[in-house]
């Protein structure tokens, strides 16, 4: 009983704050201010990891990936995306994302033996592909007459 009446006691303070919270937003927009909006980006999470795979071999790559990438990169605060697409015939295509571009894509064949190598051999891979773009982005070989591709 006493469980129920804590959750009635959050439920109550939840929806005080949140009536308060749209009072001052209608306020605002009323005397045409403007809000404090913030957009939900990397920023946010830094250095979170998302798990989109499905298949045992999928998530055991993911396991070593994760695993292999907070052993040696956990400071680097990068956000990545792990994608799968399954096949019962022909393994899995598994790929890394970061900032929605891929950077990292390999087959596992349905044979589990060398996931834990391709996944310690990926993590690598790919914190080396990012701070290799890191690196164009940041300017530091700027060349009037060389084109972004050209370095």
């Amino acid at each position: 009983m006493t469980a129920l009446r804590v959750c009635w006691v959050f439920a109550a303070i939840f929806l005080l704050s949140a009536s308060h919270c749209v009072a001052e937003s209608t306020e605002k927009i009323e005397n045409n201010e403007r809000l404090n909006e913030t957009v939900f980006g990397e920023q946010d999470f830094p250095g979170s990891m998302v798990n989109q795979t499905f298949s045992l071999i999928g998530q055991e790559f993911f396991r070593n990936f994760s695993g292999k990438w907070l052993e040696d990169y956990a400071s680097s605060k990068i956000s990545l995306a792990i994608y799968e697409r399954p096949s019962a015939r022909w393994g899995s295509m598994v790929w890394v994302e970061h900032r929605f571009v891929k950077v990292f894509q390999t087959f596992l064949t349905p044979g589990r033996s060398r996931v834990k190598e391709i996944a310690d051999a990926a993590a690598s891979s790919v914190y080396q592909k990012i701070v290799d773009e890191e690196l164009d982005r940041s300017n530091l070989f700027v060349d009037p007459d060389m084109g972004k591709v050209e370095y």
